[in-house]
């Protein structure tokens, strides 16, 4: 992209530098690279470190990714209150993948009780900031009047 190659090795070297300065936004990238395995050996522990870090700093992505830690269970104890919490927060500061990931939680009633329309709440806002599945979350929703009227001609915008 922009002409510049794909060097997940020296992008770790860069997130961790810039962590070393206390950058919030590097403890998020740092986590989800080892979250996810991206670079680096996949490490839970190390993970929920850097998203703590991030976290404390109020850095949005940082807030999600432990969330989304606690929402499944990787290396803590599944606890879907904490990550109710951190969605919320995340989710205020305008993190599309918080609000994503609250709009999943109310459909599917993982943790909460089910709120159809909480769940067209968060799906909206994260589909107006371009997540793409948020948006065919929402599709489905007004087509099968679900938390919503049915509506055909608005599920296929």
């Amino acid at each position: 992209a922009l002409g510049i190659p794909v060097n997940v090795q020296r992008a770790f070297e860069l997130y961790r530098d810039a962590a070393s300065t206390g950058e919030a936004a590097a403890f998020s990238h740092l986590g989800h690279m080892y979250a996810q395995g991206i670079g680096v050996e996949q490490n839970n522990a190390t993970a929920l470190e850097f998203f703590r870090k991030g976290a404390a700093k109020g850095h949005a992505g940082a807030l999600n990714g432990l969330g989304y830690m606690y929402m499944n269970g990787y290396g803590v104890a599944k606890n879907s209150k904490k990550a109710l919490e951190h969605f919320k927060t995340a989710a205020e500061k305008g993190n599309a993948e918080a609000q994503f990931n609250l709009g999943a939680m109310y459909i599917s009633g993982m943790g909460v009780k089910k709120a159809y329309d909480k769940a067209l709440h968060h799906f909206t806002l994260a589909a107006h900031q371009g997540h793409t599945i948020a948006l065919y979350n929402l599709g489905q929703m007004h087509l099968n009047g679900v938390g919503t009227a049915p509506s055909c001609p608005v599920a296929g915008q």
